[in-house]
């Protein structure tokens, strides 16, 4: 969870590739220094809270994982190191936050995880974009069981607002082409997935 500054709001940012955890990057040091206004939390997001394995790609950093399966068969694991993995509800409770506006959850194929350790009816965030691949349904129906439905998808990442919130789409051609990308399109990804 990451919001932009603005005067009078209260921040949390979640990194899993901080001080300790990833040094080359030393992301959360540099949160801490340039977000003062923000609570930084070095933590990996999960459904419950455990110790759990990042598999730290070589190259593109932000394909690290704790779902291996999800690393790209073109990408090798530069190395293996434990974290810590808390719920988002603990560290909404943690921050005291009555309310989030906005969330985003990229997390490379572990976002189901993330979000069966959120109550999303808890907060009711105004916006969640959601990194989803759309390997099978799964994220999708967790968020609309969760009071969401889904308003966007632009490349890999689902827009949800709360059912009761004003949101129209442009029109009913982004409604279709919304439709085809998640109804029709998943079945045939997993398909060619199975036949690699």
């Amino acid at each position: 969870m990451f919001g932009e500054a603005q005067k009078g709001t209260r921040h949390v940012a979640q990194n899993v590739r901080g001080d300790r955890c990833h040094v080359p990057f030393g992301l959360c040091r540099v949160l801490r220094s340039q977000r003062t206004n923000a609570t930084v939390v070095e933590a990996a997001c999960g459904a419950t809270t455990q110790i759990g394995t990042l598999y730290v790609a070589d190259g593109i950093a932000s394909r690290s994982t704790l779902c291996p399966e999800m690393l790209p068969r073109t990408s090798c694991v530069r190395k293996v190191i434990q974290v810590p993995v808390r719920t988002v509800d603990s560290i909404v409770q943690e921050a005291n936050l009555e309310r989030v506006d906005f969330v985003l959850i990229g997390v490379e194929g572990f976002q189901l995880e993330v979000l069966k350790g959120f109550t999303l009816s808890r907060v009711k965030p105004r916006l969640m974009i959601v990194e989803d691949h759309l390997r099978d349904y799964k994220t999708h129906l967790h968020m609309t069981r969760g009071g969401c439905r889904l308003v966007k998808r632009v490349a890999r990442n689902n827009g949800y607002v709360p059912n009761d919130a004003r949101f129209d789409l442009a029109g009913p051609l982004e409604r279709l082409n919304l439709h085809r990308r998640l109804w029709l399109n998943t079945p045939f990804r997993a398909i060619k997935r199975a036949v690699r």
